[in-house]
Parts: structure tokens; C-alpha cells; sequence
């Protein structure tokens, strides 16, 4: 199972929008989030039709979050932006086999266990639950990873206020906000 890349630039959309708590200019966040600004504007319209996200007319507009990231789950991004989450194509509504085994298959109800373990613990976080947990386990190691080009290097954590975030093969580090 893949996530498509319009759905990880979806996630990252959020997460950056999240950060700012302000109205934020496209550009900025595909500068910001390293997505192709043609690919934003198919996004938000995907998030904004999802009531994900709003608009701010004005000097100091924007896209701008409808909802907090505690309130938007990782299952709800995939829902809206992949066609599909489940492992198996027999795990979707309509059951098909092209085995002809059903319900009866061991694959089947091993791919079942599989879906409910993702959905159920992993799926059902919300953004700032998943931020959160990555945070907490940098913070356990003592340090946070900054890079690029997907060369990491473990930096020591000396300024309270500092916030690294994973973006692709880059990382962004942000100044004056802790998330």
C-alpha cells in the first residue's frame, strides 16, 4: 500500500497550515511545503470542498485551516484524497474475491486484521496526535533531525522555542513556535 504523492502533499498542506495558525498565501505554502504550486491548487480545492479549508479575502488573505489539526485525522485526509484505503481489494464494500473463497478466505480475514490494526491505531489520529508523538519520541532521543537532501544529522535541542519539521527530502525548521 502507497499513498499517492497528491495525498502526502495534502498532509503536508495541512501540517504547514497548521503551524501558522493565520491565513496563508499559496505560494508561500508551496515554498514552505515543497509542492508544486499547480498541484496546491488541486488540493485545496479537494480540502475546501471537504470543509478541511477556508479562504480569507484581503491584503492579509489566504487559505486558511476550518477545522484545528486535533480535529483532523489522518483516515479523514486518505478518505479524501485516495480513492481507496484498505489493503486488499476483498476489503471493500462489495467483498470481491476473485478467488471465489469470500468470507472463508485466510488471506482475506489476515488482510482484515491487517486493515482494522492500521485504521484503528494508526489511521485514527489526528495531525497534531501524530506531530505530537513524533516530537515526544525527538524529545526522548535528546536531539532533532535537520538535513538535507536526505542526509540527517542529529543536532542538539539547546533552544526551547525550535520546531523541526519533515518535509520530503528537506527539512524546514521554524523559530519561535514548539509544536
Amino acid at each position: 500500500m502507497q499513498l499517492n504523492i497528491t495525498t502526502d502533499y495534502a498532509i503536508r498542506f495541512l501540517l504547514c497550515m497548521g503551524d501558522t495558525g493565520a491565513p496563508v498565501t499559496g505560494s508561500t505554502v508551496a515554498e514552505q511545503a515543497k509542492i508544486p504550486p499547480k498541484y496546491l491548487l488541486k488540493i485545496a480545492r479537494k480540502l475546501r470542498e471537504a470543509g478541511l479549508l477556508g479562504t480569507v479575502t484581503g491584503a492579509k488573505g489566504g487559505d486558511c485551516l476550518r477545522k484545528d489539526l486535533a480535529q483532523i485525522t489522518l483516515s479523514g485526509v486518505l478518505l479524501i484524497m485516495e480513492p481507496t484505503i484498505k489493503l486488499n481489494r476483498c476489503l471493500e464494500p462489495d467483498a470481491c474475491c476473485t478467488g471465489g473463497a469470500g468470507a472463508f478466505c485466510r488471506m482475506r480475514r489476515y488482510y482484515q486484521r491487517i486493515q482494522e490494526d492500521l485504521e484503528e491505531k494508526w489511521f485514527s489520529r489526528s495531525l497534531e496526535e501524530i506531530v505530537d508523538m513524533m516530537d515526544s519520541e525527538e524529545s526522548e532521543r535528546g536531539g532533532s533531525w535537520t538535513g538535507t537532501d536526505s542526509v540527517l544529522q542529529e543536532e542538539e535541542t539547546s533552544s526551547p522555542a525550535r520546531c523541526v519539521i519533515y518535509i520530503s527530502d528537506d527539512f524546514v525548521e521554524k523559530e519561535g513556535k514548539k509544536r
